[in-house]
């Protein structure tokens, strides 16, 4: 019964799951599948060593946070994205 009622009430985020996997790993993204407002940032983002080191220890928000500041991200996308990544399972439990 929770498990069906999870279902309905979190529906919205298998649609924008795409979406939401750009923000929480944008490293593992498919350039090609990605909007083609996101393809060029993704491109810069994955071409970079420097901030590929500092996505793997960090939160998310820690990362984003230190992207420089000419990078455009859509604030309501990343709070969507931010706030699903709390949703996950924690992992080890």
């Amino acid at each position: 019964m929770l498990k069906a009622e999870f279902g309905v009430r979190f529906r919205i985020l298998h649609v924008n799951a795409k979406e939401i996997r750009l923000f929480q790993n944008p490293f593992l993204v498919d350039i090609d599948e990605a909007q083609p407002s996101y393809q060029f940032e993704l491109a810069e983002l994955q071409n970079c060593d420097v901030l590929k080191d500092a996505f793997k220890p960090n939160s998310l928000i820690d990362f984003y946070a230190a992207l420089p500041n000419d990078t455009e991200v859509d604030e309501r996308e990343l709070q969507t994205a931010v706030s699903t990544s709390l949703l996950e399972p924690t992992k080890g439990l």
